[in-house]
């Protein structure tokens, strides 16, 4: 019979950057899982548990950074992408709308599956101008205060309540001397003008 011959295979003992590399290419191929790296990688070569764990826990932070940068690299490109596809300012948005008013724009209608170009339409002309007024403020209230029907000033109370009964009489003599000089005044200025 065949007698079994066995020959001890030395396994190849890792430094540092062996085993970064080995567990690098594990990474590659999708592997995940501490303990699952040490088993595949203690069948080829020697190594000590504790530093193959140490050694993953590093790839696998580094791997992890590198990821994000990648995913963050790409959303910035994405985001300078659609920025630059935009309409970049308000003077833009305006002279769009500048155009649209001015009939000077053929818009692409589809009838009956097939594009036809046409001019603007009065209403779209008439929708233009009035996004303008709005835009520029035209729209805006030239006076804020509060007037009657013929245009004058309603009379604004004033914020501060004043307690007449805690008021010495002296200074309401002078408060109520000093109101009317001041209407007497007014209506002289009123006459005056």
């Amino acid at each position: 019979m065949h007698e079994l011959i066995t020959m001890k295979i030395e396994k190849k003992k890792l430094n540092n950057k062996e085993l970064d590399l080995e567990i690098r290419k594990l990474w590659s191929t999708g592997e995940r899982g501490k303990t699952r790296f040490y088993q595949l990688l203690q069948t080829n070569f020697k190594i000590d548990k504790r530093r193959c764990l140490r050694m993953y826990d590093e790839v696998a932070n580094n791997m992890a950074s590198i990821g994000a940068s990648a995913h963050n690299t790409v959303l910035a490109e994405e985001l300078k992408t659609a920025i630059e596809e935009s309409i970049s300012s308000d003077l833009e948005l305006e002279a769009i709308l500048c155009k649209i008013a001015t009939g000077g724009v053929s818009v692409t209608e589809w009838v009956k599956g097939k594009p036809t170009l046409r001019d603007v339409t009065p209403m779209e002309v008439i929708v233009a101008i009035d996004k303008l007024f709005k835009k520029r403020g035209s729209y805006a209230p030239s006076k804020i205060a509060k007037t009657k029907s013929d245009g004058t000033d309603i009379p604004v109370e004033p914020p501060i309540q004043i307690q007449y009964e805690n008021i010495p009489t002296e200074l309401l003599e002078l408060y109520v001397n000093l109101h009317e000089r001041v209407n007497e005044f007014i209506s002289v200025k009123k006459e005056e003008q």
